[in-house]
Parts: structure tokens; C-alpha cells; sequence
């Protein structure tokens, strides 16, 4: 099983989501059933002579990512070699690209190994092939434009678990947002070590949206266009609410969090998980912390 951002894969959860997005993507795809054996091939384009195969890796196995993958690549390159008349029936036409598709990859070693494997396909079988027949090793992000599109339909959520706030160097915040967040949790009055956690908490969340934001801008640009705004709208929002509070901070600053979790809810359940729905929230009001000139209101 691996784990992406829009959450895990096994092998065949892995290609029911490759047809799907294959489908988005070209018109033409067509998926071979596995039925009496799959020839090395889950599907191809009926008039490109393009070729795909999926293949998720088992985080429980001995192997390494790269070595699964090399030895799934060999495995499956040798099935296209023994079955490709078998293949061309199917209507596929000449080879002009087998594709290799899982979830992440990250080792250039597996690019030497598939274009050692091209040779032996043009070397063993050059009638079936173009002459510029190749292997292309592409991960989830080949899919990112028909993500966007489908990001409604379960159970393909954004999750926010590649950065841990525990890692997150605070240091390397503005001293203006440091500062800023600090005179705000000082109107709660506790005891000086638990606010420096809190402080240093606060500022994690902080840290951590921008980075999130940054992901999201590169490979969801729709999404985060739409967040910005809404964090945008949060930030006038709670500037209003703070003119006009009475109560105290510490109970002024729960029910921001418990609103703003269901507003949240309400308005992005459909994209991001209820985990990261939680995380988004804590992010978002550190945003605030940091970003709004104003304090909580009149003390208690």
C-alpha cells in the first residue's frame, strides 16, 4: 500500500484509479480485463499505440520502492514480449509507448532500467513497435488536472499528513508574526510554560498553512484559489468580531475554533478529509493570530 496526499492505495484500489482518471484524460482509452492473464497491459489508447500498466508497490514487502518497481517493470516488459501479437489483436496498433504508472517514484535509476528495457522490446520485437518506441515512468501527479475534476467524488480527498507540525522549524517565522500571535495568547493569562507551547503550537499551524497553501497552489491551483478567499473572508470576519467581543479570550477563542471547524465543514467537506478539516481549522486561526493587527477584545 502507498500513501499520497489524496490518501492510500493498495494494488487494486491503485488501478481502479488509474482507469478512472484514464478515462478523463483520453477519450480513447480503452482497459483490458485481466481475465485469462492482463499480457503486461491494464489498458491503452486505441489510436496513439500507447500502452499502460499499473503497478502500487507493497509497503509491507522487503523491497525498496525502486527495487519493486525494476522488478515489476522486467516482469511485465517480458509479458509484452511473449504476448505481443496477442496484444495487437486487441487493437492497440504498433507500440509507440508503454506507459508505468504508480503512485510515487523517486530513484533516476528506475529511468536507466526502463530504457534498458525499451531496447530489449525494439531489439526483440521491431515490427510491433515504432522506431521511437518508448517507457515512461509517470506517478500520481500525471493525474493532477483530472483530480481537480473529480475531487468531489469519494473516496479521493485532500489530506493534509505530509507535514507534521512536530517538525515544522518555528525559527524560521517572522519576528512581526511571532510577535503578533504572542501579544494575542498573552490576553489568556497562563502560566508562562504553558503558553510558550502554545506559542510555539500556534506557530507550527502557522508555518504549516503556508506550506499547504504552496502545495496546493502547484498541484490544485482551483482549490487553493478558492481557500485563499476563504481564508480571506475568515480573516475580515473575525477582524469584526473582535471590535465588537466582550467575553473572555480564552472563551472567545474556543468558539472561533468550534465555528470555524463547522464552517470549514460545511464548505469543504466535499475536497478535504475530516482529519485535515480539524488541522485546516487550527492552521486557519493561526493565520489569523498571526496576521490580524487586532487583540480578542476587552479583557475579563
Amino acid at each position: 500500500m502507498s500513501s499520497v496526499s489524496l490518501g492510500n492505495f493498495d494494488g487494486n484500489s491503485w488501478q481502479n484509479y488509474c482507469e478512472q482518471m484514464l478515462r478523463l484524460k483520453f477519450s480513447d482509452f480503452q482497459p483490458v480485463p485481466a481475465t485469462q492473464g492482463d499480457f503486461g497491459i491494464d489498458g491503452f489508447r486505441m489510436t496513439q499505440g500507447w500502452i499502460f500498466q499499473c503497478y502500487c508497490p507493497d509497503d509491507n514487502a522487503k523491497k525498496t520502492n525502486y527495487e519493486a518497481c525494476r522488478d515489476k517493470i522486467s516482469k511485465d516488459i517480458k509479458k509484452l514480449i511473449d504476448n505481443h501479437e496477442k496484444i495487437f489483436t486487441l487493437g492497440t496498433g504498433k507500440f509507440v509507448r508503454w506507459l508505468f504508472l504508480t503512485p510515487i517514484w523517486d530513484d533516476k535509476r528506475l529511468l536507466e532500467h526502463a530504457n534498458n528495457k525499451k531496447q530489449e522490446v525494439l531489439l526483440a520485437i521491431p515490427d510491433f513497435c515504432t522506431p521511437d518506441f518508448c517507457i515512461q515512468i509517470e506517478s500520481r501527479e500525471y493525474f493532477l488536472r483530472e483530480e481537480n475534476l473529480i475531487l468531489s467524488s469519494k473516496p479521493y480527498k485532500i489530506n493534509f499528513d505530509d507535514i507534521d507540525i512536530q517538525q515544522i522549524s518555528i525559527e524560521e517565522c517572522p519576528s512581526a508574526i511571532r510577535d503578533n500571535i504572542k501579544r494575542k495568547l498573552a490576553k489568556f493569562n497562563l502560566p508562562p510554560e504553558r503558553l510558550e507551547k502554545l506559542l510555539s503550537t500556534q506557530i507550527a499551524f502557522f508555518m504549516k498553512l503556508q506550506l499547504e497553501e504552496k502545495k496546493l497552489s502547484r498541484e490544485y491551483p482551483e482549490i487553493y484559489q478558492r481557500l485563499k478567499s476563504w481564508t480571506n473572508t475568515l480573516r475580515d470576519d473575525l477582524e469584526q468580531q473582535c471590535l465588537l467581543n466582550t467575553e473572555n479570550p480564552i472563551v472567545f477563542f474556543k468558539k472561533t475554533i468550534d465555528e470555524y471547524k463547522n464552517n470549514i465543514r460545511s464548505d469543504f467537506s466535499d475536497i478535504f478529509t475530516e482529519a485535515t478539516i480539524t488541522v485546516l481549522t487550527d492552521c486557519v486561526i493561526a493565520f489569523w493570530l498571526g496576521n490580524c493587527p487586532l487583540n480578542f477584545g476587552e479583557d475579563k
